[in-house]
């Protein structure tokens, strides 16, 4: 098996691997990025928020991002249950926050940050599929991974970056995955031509429509495409008919969202009806010696509120700055990225708050009962992204 060095190894090249690569390389670091899968290709997560938009700069995409993507101006909120609606723009946020988001088709958008990462001097092998992690004396060394001849390949590297997603390779073997209680959601989704679509005359809005079973999401994307997705209780997805296929359960699903059916009424599916149970789980650590876990592969919580991609490429971009620092010291060991994993549980603390709010019922208070409360301001701040270090545990109790 050849082997070959490197200073960094990351392992995937959706948004938070391509964008730590990047940021890397950048700097000077010697960076390879193994990515499993031929690019681009499909995934959901397709809402970057506002805050999005240093790292778009450093990157040097923010322009290209704003011209290919769906101008998102912030959320509106319905309730099927009472048909009371609120619109929470990006502009209502607490600072002023940059008033335009977008809706990126994750295809497209991945292979355009993998591309980048690449220009920038990342040693990207597309396709070949890591297969292992290894450790010498607790310490990540090097990564084994195979090409698709079979071929088997290995890589040195002061530092291994996890960016593998849900199927998190080291989540298992060494962080401690596990399920987050409460929030054991299963979303069901597709995409759709033709949906209606809610605007005002900058962009459009990501549409969060409440119904018995959780909360749905409409999300337009460049063009007349649409994604629309279920996210749905365990009790609901256990209400689902033996041998009922996802698509029937999937229509029986927005008989209970009238809201949901309006939209889809002009509209025609263009993919199958698809479905991602146990949406949220954390691993216990997100770095150890020698190794962090970027993104999902680190932790996912459920997707309201819509700030998974925004995590990702934050994350990232602190990781990058966490790791040239480690280099230059000679010292990558865990103590060094303690920093940085704080601030990814505090980000995810906040996230777990607004879910549970969602769930419990406060956020339906806050949006409907108290409309023009600084409580909104806080909302709308936080659905941008715009307030990373403020605490919004509170609206969970």
């Amino acid at each position: 098996m050849d082997v070959e060095p490197y200073d960094v190894c990351v392992l995937g090249g959706g948004p938070a691997g391509s964008v730590a690569a990047a940021l890397l390389a950048r700097a000077g670091a010697r960076c390879v990025l193994l990515e499993r899968e031929a690019f681009p290709r499909f995934h959901v997560g397709e809402a970057l928020s506002p805050r999005a938009l240093p790292v778009l700069d450093a990157l040097g995409l923010a322009e290209s991002v704003d011209r290919r993507f769906t101008c998102a101006v912030g959320l509106h909120f319905t309730c099927c249950r009472t048909g009371r609606q609120r619109a929470v723009p990006w502009s209502l946020g607490l600072r002023g926050s940059h008033p335009r988001g977008w809706h990126v088709p994750r295809g497209a958008f991945d292979a355009l940050l993998l591309e980048r990462a690449r220009a920038l001097g990342v040693d990207v092998r597309a396709p070949c599929t890591a297969e292992d992690v290894l450790f010498e004396d607790g310490h990540a060394r090097g990564v084994r991974a195979r090409t698709p001849d079979g071929a088997r390949v290995g890589f040195l590297a002061q530092v291994i970056l996890d960016a593998t997603g849900r199927d998190t390779l080291l989540g298992a073997r060494v962080a401690g995955r596990q399920p987050i209680p409460g929030l054991d959601a299963t979303a069901l989704f597709a995409h759709f031509v033709g949906a209606r679509r809610r605007t005002d005359h900058i962009g459009a809005f990501l549409e969060v429509l409440l119904f018995p079973h959780g909360w749905l999401w409409h999300l337009p994307l460049p063009g007349e495409v649409s994604s629309l997705g279920a996210v749905c209780s365990e009790a609901w997805v256990r209400a689902r008919r033996k041998g009922e296929a996802l698509e029937p359960f999937f229509q029986r699903t927005l008989e209970d969202a009238p809201a949901a059916k309006e939209v889809l009424a002009p509209a025609r599916r263009l993919t199958p009806v698809q479905a991602i149970a146990g949406l949220s789980y954390r691993c216990e650590r997100r770095a150890g010696d020698g190794f962090l876990l970027l993104g999902d592969a680190g932790g996912s919580v459920d997707p309201f509120p819509p700030l998974g991609l925004l995590g990702a490429l934050e994350g990232a971009r602190r990781a990058a700055l966490a790791v040239e620092k480690a280099l230059g010291a000679g010292d990558t060991s865990a103590e060094r990225f303690e920093l940085w994993e704080a601030w990814y549980r505090a980000q995810e603390a906040r996230h777990q708050a607004l879910a549970r709010a969602l769930y419990g019922g406060a956020l339906e208070t806050l949006l409907f009962d108290a409309p023009g409360s600084a409580g909104l301001q806080a909302l709308a701040s936080a659905l941008a992204g715009d307030a990373l270090d403020v605490d919004f545990t509170a609206w969970s109790e």
